[in-house]
């Protein structure tokens, strides 16, 4: 019987340190997919927003391309709100195409001139942005409506003109 508890011992610890290791394994695991999660969100930011003002049929489909990479490691509800973004930014420039060309002014001058647009575009980037968030940080408590209100794109930011002022009149 004395024999016993030696081995009871060995195997409790051996237990201890399979279970350790499994579980360090896990953490590793979900911080690398965290790591690649934020890397893709930072891109992402960069890319939604650069689409706006992509001046060549090359760059707008190399961004979409980059935006695209979402569905490896994006949640799925970042993925849908970024795929809504898309189509919205299909329908302003499917409203532009003209000799089946599209210039990059012509997107930006319809967020330039149009309020309603603007807005609707900053509700679209908000609900990416906001599921971002919720991806990377569970516990958030920020509500859709607060984020949709408080996203702006700026008369100064991307819509600005060459010398960065706005060329909306008025």
């Amino acid at each position: 019987m004395t024999d016993i508890i030696p081995l009871i011992s060995i195997a409790v610890a051996a237990l201890f340190g399979v279970i350790t290791y499994a579980w360090q394994e896990l953490i590793k695991r979900r911080n690398a997919l965290a790591d690649r999660r934020k890397e893709l969100y930072e891109n992402w930011i960069r890319n939604l927003i650069e689409l706006l003002a992509a001046k060549t049929e090359k760059r707008r489909s190399e961004l979409i391309s980059e935006i695209e990479k979402g569905w490896l490691f994006s949640s799925d509800a970042v993925l849908k709100a970024a795929y809504d973004y898309l189509e919205l930014y299909d329908s302003i420039c499917c409203s532009h195409i003209r000799g089946g060309q599209l210039g990059y002014e012509d997107v930006l001058s319809t967020l330039r001139a149009n309020e309603a647009t603007r807005q609707e575009v900053a509700a679209s980037l908000a609900r990416v942005f906001l599921g971002m968030r919720q991806d990377i940080r569970r516990e958030t408590k920020i509500e859709e409506r607060w984020a949709i209100e408080k996203f702006r794109i700026y008369e100064w930011g991307i819509i600005a003109g060459e010398d960065g002022n706005s060329t909306q009149s008025g």
